[in-house]
């Protein structure tokens, strides 16, 4: 989990230029991006929720990324669209 902002959202909206960051992912990492619609819930506390996702995504972390996602989706709240983007660096060997 990147606990360290890496830029403003990607809403559109941002008047400044974005800069650019680095990170570097070790082999058998899993990259999620996600919209909004998968951690906001009415009533709940937004911090939870992106610690519950986090908590499902590790215990699927050797999981097909296909099987991943169908998870996270049919554990998500169903008030808003959502767009998942998980992306899996090859272990090594």
């Amino acid at each position: 989990l990147l606990t360290e902002a890496m830029g403003a959202a990607l809403t559109g909206m941002v008047a400044e230029p974005r800069g650019q960051s680095e990170l570097m992912l070790a082999p058998g990492s899993t990259l999620l991006l996600y919209t909004d619609g998968l951690v906001e819930r009415a009533g709940t506390d937004l911090d939870e929720m992106i610690a519950a996702v986090a908590t499902r995504a590790a215990g699927l972390a050797h999981a097909p990324v296909d099987e991943l996602c169908d998870v996270l989706l049919r554990h998500a709240p169903d008030t808003d669209d959502i767009a998942l983007l998980a992306v899996r660096v090859p272990p090594e060997g």
